[in-house]
């Protein structure tokens, strides 16, 4: 019976714990969103204060600008903007030389053009190709041979040169 009311506390203990990590989590989440409102709203006020600044300076300078007309002295001016609106001018073709008109080159027969290879073709080719192969095998072979045999006579002669130590 005491196993079960240790059971029992210990579950409570763990339940309180969790009960009080969820109510920090909700304040803690609650004072953040009042903070950001908070921040928000003077965000909104500051701005507020900044456009009626604004619109004020806006006005003060409309009155200026139409109390203040500058004359024109004439070497300006009004605007920049042409009143008519500007045609292009007629594009000058005498500057690029003209290419002449060729002819048409005549046609050939298709079999003068036409170079894919014949079966004949690609078995001549096959046969040169195993000659060449078979060519460059026999070289290597008789280079081989050759190599070899200068080998052995270097090590005979190095035999011969070279008296026993017992003698």
């Amino acid at each position: 019976m005491s196993g079960t009311i240790w059971l029992y506390i210990i579950g409570g203990v763990f339940a309180l714990v969790g009960a009080w990590t969820i109510f920090r989590c909700i304040v803690n989440g609650w004072k953040r969103f009042l903070a950001t409102v908070d921040d928000l709203t003077s965000t909104l006020k500051d701005a507020a204060e900044i456009a009626k600044a604004y619109r004020e300076d806006v006005q003060i300078l409309k009155e200026i600008a139409q109390s203040a007309q500058i004359p024109n002295s004439g070497d300006e001016p009004e605007s920049i903007i042409p009143k008519q609106p500007a045609t292009m001018p007629s594009p000058y073709w005498g500057r690029f030389q003209v290419k002449p008109d060729e002819p048409d080159a005549p046609l050939e027969p298709v079999s003068e053009v036409d170079v894919t290879p014949t079966v004949e073709d690609l078995i001549e080719q096959e046969k040169n190709e195993a000659a060449g192969d078979f060519e460059a095998q026999e070289r290597m072979k008789a280079a081989t041979r050759e190599a070899d045999q200068s080998r052995v006579k270097e090590l005979a002669d190095l035999g011969i040169n070279e008296k026993p130590e017992g003698q």
